[in-house]
């Protein structure tokens, strides 16, 4: 996380690049053993199993979506690099976004005694108020970031460029990502009705999730 530009040359200099099924799995054990794991200690009428359905399709949909569009924008800019290359860099830009996860359940966990971020993504609100979900969205936009970050490294590595061509191209990435994001929550909408509003507010304003107690 300290040397991210030294760390992913080094990985894709390797033939295959290692590690990165396991970053995707991390990620997917990451979000889905604490949700199975709650259901487990309180019950099956928790969370709705078309809403986890739904969340798995969003996020494998948005990142396999996301390497067949990024290959397609890349060999439009005449980059050269292997299938493998891509899906590790991919993968490699999965790490912030997993050490942001983990963080964010550490300190939901602190502030409520439980994964409320939980509840708030895949019911679509919370029962009580909860102040630490009012620091969600500055948190994804922090792992934002610092994915764009070990992606542009990536970028500059396959294209052997510049520092300032590959941020071009980084930037320029981000039409792809918003595409690849949206093509997973369409899926998820048509498993779970509610998700693409339920993912707009908690990126944006989840404190509106909170359910009002009745007076």
């Amino acid at each position: 996380m300290l040397q991210p530009g030294e760390t992913s040359e080094e990985l894709l200099r390797s033939a295959p690049p290692p590690y990165p099924s396991t970053l995707l799995l991390c990620m997917l054990l990451s979000i889905f053993v604490p949700i199975f794991a709650q259901l487990y200690k309180y019950g099956q009428m928790l969370y709705d199993a078309e809403a986890i359905l739904s969340l798995f399709l969003v996020v494998i949909f948005t990142f396999l979506t996301f390497i067949l569009l990024e290959g397609i924008f890349l060999k439009i800019f005449s980059v050269d690099f292997s299938l493998r290359q891509l899906y590790a860099s991919a993968a490699y830009s999965i790490a912030p976004l997993l050490l942001a996860l983990w963080l964010i359940y550490f300190f939901n966990y602190i502030s409520t005694g439980r994964l409320s971020i939980l509840q708030l993504i895949l019911n679509g609100r919370l029962d009580v108020p909860d102040r630490f979900i009012h620091v969600v969205p500055i948190a994804s936009m922090i792992a934002l970031v610092n994915a764009l970050v070990v992606f542009l490294y990536c970028v500059r590595f396959l294209g052997q460029m510049h520092t300032v061509t590959a941020l071009f191209l980084t930037l320029l990435s981000l039409g792809p990502f918003l595409v690849s994001v949206s093509v997973g929550i369409f899926l998820g909408e048509l498993a779970h009705p509610g998700t693409a509003e339920i993912f707009f507010r908690v990126l944006t304003e989840p404190s509106a999730l909170v359910a009002v107690a009745p007076t």
